[in-house]
């Protein structure tokens, strides 16, 4: 009988029990958890840049659900429920924010259109906006260029006015600091606090003897009367929810929360804010709620000054009422004749 070393074999023994153990763990602990695949997550941003056949909107794809986003963009529809199936831009791949160029639309519509994200397991839509496209194009006096939209029975300015000259060719006092506002005595404009850069995004502001003239507007077009911002108030629900229809939409320009803001008017309403020249109520004197306001001026006028249209970034609300002085800075918007 062959003799065995014990105190070899005992030696032996705990090594061989671990290799053992270490070969029977491998396929476990080489094994990967299952992976759940999902369509991605998408969202929609904000229409801007609306005209009568063109607009721009874009979307931001967060979760590719695990799965490579093949294809991603915005589609548009006048359906309430658009889908790849309609129009659509085509805007890369993968995750990431994007911003989808749309053109061909049709002047004076409503239309539908949200973004859209691809992947292997199927398609996921972002929330929808709307676009209402505008009706055509006017030029003031200083050959500025405004895209139009027509709202019920009333065709409006897409843009806050910024001539500089009445439309009979006269010139106005362009003003700059609060002294300048608060003591001129004839049509006047400025940009907030002076600032060209806002002057350029959001119109100048336009003292009431501007506004009061009843030659700032392009010929053919006028500054709103109170019968006329009611109309518009009343064609788009009330008070209560037609000023979220009115406003651009996002915080591009306007403040969060931008309160129900959806512009599906097609009305671009920016917060220009106000120049207030004498003050009051909570009040002081000079340039207010830049970002925050947009008040609008009306061709009537009562005791208490002229009357204003406000609306602004906490409520989806129309403000409207007295106030606008002769010597106060508000924006313009306007109506044709």
């Amino acid at each position: 009988m062959k003799w065995i070393n014990k105190n070899w074999l005992y030696a032996f023994l705990p090594l061989a029990l671990v290799i053992t153990g270490v070969i029977f763990m491998l396929p476990s602990s080489c094994k990967k958890d299952a992976i759940t695949l999902k369509i991605p997550n998408v969202t929609t941003g904000p229409v801007n840049n609306i005209t009568e056949s063109s607009a721009s909107c874009g979307g931001d794809v967060t979760y590719d659900g695990e799965t490579s986003v093949t294809e991603r963009g915005v589609c548009w529809s006048t359906s309430e429920t658009p889908t790849t199936a309609d129009d659509k831009t085509i805007n890369g791949q993968g995750t990431g924010s994007f911003t989808g160029s749309i053109s061909g639309l049709t002047p004076n519509t409503l239309y539908h259109v949200c973004a859209y994200a691809v992947n292997g397991v199927g398609i996921a839509y972002g929330s929808i906006w709307f676009i209402h496209t505008g009706s055509g194009t006017v030029k003031d006096i200083d050959s500025n260029l405004y895209h139009t939209v027509t709202i019920g029975t009333q065709e409006w300015t897409c843009e806050n006015l910024k001539t500089t000259r009445l439309n009979n060719g006269a010139a106005m006092v362009k003003l700059h600091v609060l002294s300048d506002w608060q003591n001129c005595t004839q049509p006047g404009y400025g940009g907030y606090e002076g600032n060209d850069a806002l002057y350029n995004t959001y119109g100048p502001l336009y003292n009431g003897y501007a506004a009061g003239s009843g030659k700032l507007c392009p010929n053919g077009w006028h500054i709103p009367d109170t019968n006329e911002w009611n109309t518009l108030e009343v064609f788009l629900g009330g008070s209560i929810v037609a000023g979220g229809k009115l406003k651009e939409a996002g915080t591009q320009h306007w403040i969060a929360p931008n309160k129900g803001a959806t512009n599906e008017s097609g009305f671009s309403a920016l917060p220009g804010g106000f120049l207030y020249s004498t003050g009051g109520g909570c009040f002081a004197p000079g340039f207010q709620e830049i970002y925050t306001n947009g008040l609008w001026w009306s061709q009537t006028q009562g005791t208490s000054g002229f009357y204003n249209f406000c609306l602004g970034a906490d409520t989806s609300r129309i403000y409207r009422g007295w106030g606008g002085g002769i010597t106060d800075g508000l924006s313009v918007r306007c109506i044709r004749d």
